[in-house]
């Protein structure tokens, strides 16, 4: 029953270590398209792991240009 408990708990805590990495990730990517664009800025940024396991980031971008209203583009990659 120890070793059950532990392997689960183990587990567990594997994925709590890399999660925040896997955004830490996403963001510095993110942040890396935009600092190209001085007209871009960084509204929001998630990750996501799919059901295969791979992690797809998603950022919102909203781009403003001058005589025309500003839009949001929304981005999915790979960090």
């Amino acid at each position: 029953m120890k070793i059950t408990t532990g392997i689960i708990t183990a587990f567990f805590g594997l994925f709590l270590f890399t999660a925040p990495a896997l955004a830490d990730a996403c963001s510095d990517a993110a942040r890396a398209m935009v600092d190209g664009d001085p007209n871009a800025t960084l509204l929001s940024v998630k990750s996501k792991k799919g059901s295969n396991g791979k992690v797809t980031c998603e950022a919102r971008i909203k781009i403003a240009a001058e005589g025309s209203a500003p839009r949001v583009v929304v981005k999915k990659f790979k960090p």
